[in-house]
């Protein structure tokens, strides 16, 4: 019984992180990133110290018993009294809280193919009955174009010239973040060549 009125003032020890400046929200949807997170006792108190100085939620452990504690501006301290001596205490988890006053993470949306264009076979490889593709990476501009174009890996050099007139030529709805269209670098796309 003594233990479960000791766990009760630990929490209600921590909810004062939540009176002063912005109101912290950690709910599932409510962390920004992880952070690192330490815990010091002492004889009558324990020391959350934490690497950032943003709203943050420690989760520990009291012995076997878990809890959590909200740290603002890197440090808090818990006032403990009657905790049996050896009672191991560490840490679970840290992390930031996104602040109730800023933005809410804005949805981005990818860029989807609209228009692929199949690439010329060369005669050569027709000739010879060659198959094969070609890996390709590109950037796709605002206007849902294609540019900058490189092949990153080919099975036959005969069909690159090919694929790269063929990526060209390709359409994208463009990517949107924060309600703008903008340039996506790094996309990919295998161009295959093979006969019917």
């Amino acid at each position: 019984m003594r233990f479960g009125l000791c766990f009760a003032a630990v929490l209600m020890l921590a909810t004062p992180a939540f009176a002063e400046g912005p109101v912290c929200l950690c709910g599932p949807a409510g962390f920004a990133e992880r952070c690192e997170a330490e815990i010091t006792r002492n004889a009558d108190h324990l020391d959350f110290t934490v690497d950032t100085p943003q709203c943050s939620r420690v989760d520990w452990y009291l012995g076997d018993t878990p809890l959590a504690t909200m740290v603002k501006g890197g440090f808090e301290m818990l006032q403990l009294e009657d905790i049996e001596e050896g009672t191991e205490t560490r840490v679970r988890a840290c992390r930031v809280c996104r602040s109730e006053t800023a933005p809410p993470p804005v949805p981005v949306e990818d860029v989807l193919p609209i228009v692929r264009v199949a690439p010329l076979y060369p005669r050569s490889a027709l000739a010879t009955g060659t198959e094969g593709y070609v890996d390709l990476k590109f950037t796709v501009k605002a206007n849902g174009s294609t540019a900058d174009i490189v092949v990153t890996y080919s099975t036959d050099s005969i069909f690159e010239r090919s694929a790269k007139q063929a990526v060209s030529k390709f359409k994208y709805k463009p990517r949107v973040v924060d309600g703008e269209v903008a340039d996506t670098p790094g996309v990919e796309a295998r161009i295959r060549f093979q006969r019917d």
